[in-house]
C-alpha cells in the first residue's frame, strides 16, 4: 500500500464510527480535556453543544465522559468502551493547545486504535 492509499481513522464518517484505543493514552487525552472544562459534566455539556456540527443531538452526561475516560465497570472488572469518533475529534481539539499539537495528538491517537466500528454501513 502506498502512502497516498492510506486510510486514516479521521476519514471515517465521524457521526457513525466508533473506536477503541489503548486505555492509558485515552485516559491521558480525556483527563487533559476534562481539566480544561473543569468537570466531567461540563465536558459532557461541551460535547452536547458541539454534537450539532455533526448532525447529532447528543444528551451525554458526566458518567458517559467518565466511562470513555476510564472504561466501564462490569462484574468487578473495567472494560473498554468504544467512543464515537466525533467525540474523539472534539476531545482532541479541546485537549490541544495549538493546531500543531492537535495534529500530533490525532496522529498518535490513530496509532493507538485497537478497534474501529462503523455503524449503519
Amino acid at each position: 500500500m502506498q502512502k497516498d492509499d492510506e486510510i486514516h481513522v479521521w476519514e471515517f464518517p465521524p457521526e457513525s464510527s466508533y473506536i477503541g484505543v489503548d486505555s492509558e493514552f485515552q485516559r491521558h487525552v480525556f483527563e487533559k480535556a476534562v481539566a480544561k472544562k473543569g468537570t466531567l459534566r461540563a465536558t459532557a455539556i461541551f460535547l452536547n453543544d458541539t454534537s450539532t456540527a455533526y448532525g447529532i443531538r447528543s444528551r451525554y452526561g458526566g458518567c458517559n465522559v467518565h466511562d470513555w475516560k476510564d472504561g466501564k465497570m462490569e462484574n468487578g472488572k473495567r472494560r473498554q468502551v468504544l467512543i464515537p469518533l466525533w467525540v474523539v475529534l472534539e476531545i482532541i481539539k479541546l485537549a490541544s493547545d495549538s493546531e500543531e499539537e492537535r495534529e500530533r495528538t490525532l496522529s498518535a491517537f490513530e496509532k493507538q486504535v485497537i478497534i474501529a466500528y462503523l455503524a449503519n454501513f
